[in-house]
């Protein structure tokens, strides 16, 4: 596993957008994985947030594969450090977390036109069932 802080310093364009909008955040993290055709990204979490005493944003990213952040640091004023991390997890131990999830299923059968397609996951009990799976 792999934990890294990002820190947006500056006024880039593509820095302000990923800060204001969750689904550019998304493509910026992402974007610093392999393709599917490359092995994948792996399992990714992250979230943003806003230090009281800094005018930056940062990110903390959890991955399973190492990130290449160079490759999102060409358009994107980025500061990150990365570092290899070992989780373990004993039974009876509580943790707090938030999650912000977008839940989505592939719907269609193959033939379908449909096949393939991603669609939401809608009503409480689903979304629990889908993040039961997920987890």
């Amino acid at each position: 596993m792999y934990l890294s802080r990002i820190t947006f310093a500056g006024a880039n364009l593509r820095a302000i957008r990923a800060v204001s909008d969750p689904y550019e955040m998304h493509r910026l993290v992402w974007s610093a994985f392999p393709d599917r055709e490359n092995g994948g990204p792996g399992r990714i979490l992250y979230r943003l947030e806003y230090p009281r005493r800094s005018s930056s944003a940062v990110a903390l990213v959890q991955s399973e594969k190492q990130p290449r952040w160079e490759l999102v640091a060409d358009d994107c004023t980025l500061a990150t450090e990365t570092k290899q991390i070992s989780l373990s997890f004993e039974t009876g131990r509580l943790f707090r977390f938030r999650l912000r999830a977008n839940p989505i299923k592939r719907v269609g059968d193959k033939g379908d036109r449909l096949h393939g397609k991603r669609v939401g996951v809608h009503g409480e009990e689903n979304q629990l069932n889908w993040l039961l799976r997920k987890a």
